[in-house]
């Protein structure tokens, strides 16, 4: 009975999880009906969008909502220029990135909390540069592989869930022009607590990027060192827009207790 209850909890918290995400997914949904919205998109509408989605409250666990745009090696200066006549006086693309085409982060808002992501060139980085062009390629949301977010001083690790953006075929046409990525990166300690009643008082959850559980690939855990050792355990494959998590649930003390029994003996 304790094990099959176990179970039960521990699907919820999967779907739990799996909600929460397709929520962030509903707002990068309007973020890109934005931005198609408008022949050009300004850091006031984009800025007024972000803080309508108030996410401090109806979004826990994002760090906030920007837009990154493809931007030619020739095409730099102009795009920094563009920038700062727009009224972002300090709008810097960095860091120096090798190679034809880069993928700057425009807006990112809320802003101050996010100064150091903007103007981010995320081609530095190989595995949001990958997920990125997968993005453009597929036409599908995708996110980056573990990382660490530029603009979380406790380096914590962290995700980027990108949404590439099309205009609206025209009749007769198979595709739209491609305009860039919404996207919202995340801190995995923000994301995954606080799924439901049930954490920490009913399971532990530790989550992992890709098929195993090795400590490097760790996103997060509610017990890191290990120190809590549930009677019950279960784990699930949970594939999210074009990753795999490894999902693995343990029972706390307190499920344990409840279904302590000296009856057989």
């Amino acid at each position: 009975a304790a094990r099959q209850e176990f179970q039960m909890i521990a699907e919820g918290g999967v779907q739990d999880l799996s909600a929460r995400m397709a929520l962030y997914m509903q707002s990068l949904n309007g973020a890109a009906a934005l931005v198609n919205a408008s022949d050009e998109v300004t850091a006031v509408d984009f800025s007024n969008y972000v803080a309508t989605l108030d996410i401090g409250s109806n979004l826990p666990g994002i760090n906030g909502v920007g837009l990154i745009v493809p931007v030619a090696t020739d095409g730099l200066g102009a795009f920094e220029a563009g920038m700062r006549d727009r009224g972002v006086r300090d709008f810097t693309v960095h860091p120096t990135v090798a190679g034809p085409e880069h993928f700057i982060i425009q807006y990112i808002f809320p802003r101050q909390p996010n100064i150091q992501a903007e103007g981010l060139d995320i081609a530095f980085e190989e595995g949001r540069r990958t997920a990125a062009i997968r993005a453009r390629e597929t036409g599908q949301a995708q996110l980056t592989p573990r990382i660490l977010l530029v603009q979380d001083a406790e380096q914590r690790p962290g995700f980027l869930l990108l949404r590439p953006v099309f205009t609206v075929p025209e009749p007769g046409a198979q595709n739209g022009i491609f305009r860039g990525w919404v996207y919202a990166p995340f801190v995995g300690a923000n994301l995954l607590t606080q799924l439901s009643s049930d954490q920490l008082r009913n399971y532990q959850i530790s989550v992992y990027d890709g098929e195993g559980m090795e400590p490097e690939s760790l996103i997060f855990s509610d017990d890191p060192a290990g120190t809590s050792a549930g009677t019950y355990a279960a784990s699930y494959k949970l594939p999210l827009y074009g990753r795999t998590w490894t999902v693995h649930f343990t029972s706390t003390p307190g499920f344990d207790a409840v279904f302590q029994s000296r009856s057989p003996l």
